[in-house]
Formats: structure tokens, sequence, C-alpha cells
């Protein structure tokens, strides 16, 4: 890969890499971090990118493992150079932003549980936020298979979080 075909096909992704990370991260600078490295390392393997068979679906998923790395990472950590509590402003009462929290890593640990193809259609569409027709292509499926795997994908994912509503009735 050419430095122009990197910047014509790799750099307008960097916008959606950094909301994932956002996603994941809720700190923009950690998630400028992530989404830097993950750049250099799509640099570093150029020359890879031809066996790809979808290579933003590669990048995507990339970005995602590094966020729940760096998560792990500062939680690992003892000696925290970024003590200061930064406060994502989401919602005007912080129970709800603990429960909010609390559901969104149960919903990844429920993502684990789908099939490879609809955990993938989950993630591009909700946390990549690609188009129908996008995630065809990076998948190399139909726009009506797309559809199918998100849909049987949500009923899932809302069978198990309606568990956790019911429990805690």
């Amino acid at each position: 890969m050419s430095p122009t075909e990197y910047q014509d096909k790799i750099w307008p992704l960097r916008q959606q890499l950094f909301q994932v990370a956002l996603n994941i991260l809720k700190r923009p600078t950690l998630a400028e971090d992530a989404v830097q490295e993950i750049l250099i390392k799509a640099w570093e393997k150029r020359e890879e990118w031809a066996s790809l068979t979808s290579w933003k679906a590669w990048l995507l998923t990339l970005t995602r493992n590094k966020s729940l790395d760096y998560l792990k990472s500062r939680h690992n950590k003892s000696q925290d150079l970024e003590k200061a509590p930064v406060k994502v402003e989401t919602s005007a009462n912080p129970y709800e932003d603990l429960e909010s929290s609390d559901l969104m890593r149960k919903l990844k640990i429920f993502l684990e549980t789908l099939n490879p193809n609809q955990k993938a259609v989950f993630e591009l569409r909700e946390f990549g936020q690609m188009s129908y027709a996008e995630i065809a292509t990076e998948l190399n499926i139909t726009e009506a298979q797309v559809k199918v795997a998100l849909h049987r994908a949500r009923i899932a994912l809302r069978k198990k979080m309606q568990t956790i509503v019911d429990y805690g009735k």
C-alpha cells in the first residue's frame, strides 16, 4: 500500500475509529491514543492488506480490542498517572451513569455469546455506525443477510438483557 492509498482509504476512517474507541473508553484522550496506535499499526502492516477480506472490519476490530486493552491495563496499574477523576457528563444523575456503564459491560459479555456473523454485523452497525450496504461489502454478504443477522442479534441481546431487568424487579 502506498502513502496515497493509505491516505485515501485509511485516513478518512479515523473519526469512525475514534467513535468506537470513545464508546468504550469514555475519555477522548485515551481514545485518541488508541486510534493513533491503530493508524500506526495499519501503516506497519500495509503489505499484508492484500490478504485481508475486509480491511475496514479489521481496523474496527483492532480499535475495539486496543480500547479494551487500554481499559484492562488501566485497571491493572497500581500507579496511575491520571489519578484525578474525569467526569463525563452523560446524565444529570450519577446513579444513571453507573447503571449505564454496568449495562454496557453486560452487553459486551452478551455479545460474546452471539455467533460470529451476528456479532460482527451488530458491532459494525452499532459501534462502527456503518450502513447496511457498507457492512454487506465489508463482510462479503448480501444486505438481506446483514438485516437478518442484525435482527437476530438484537433479539438475542434483548432477551439476555431482559433477564437482567426481570431479575432486578
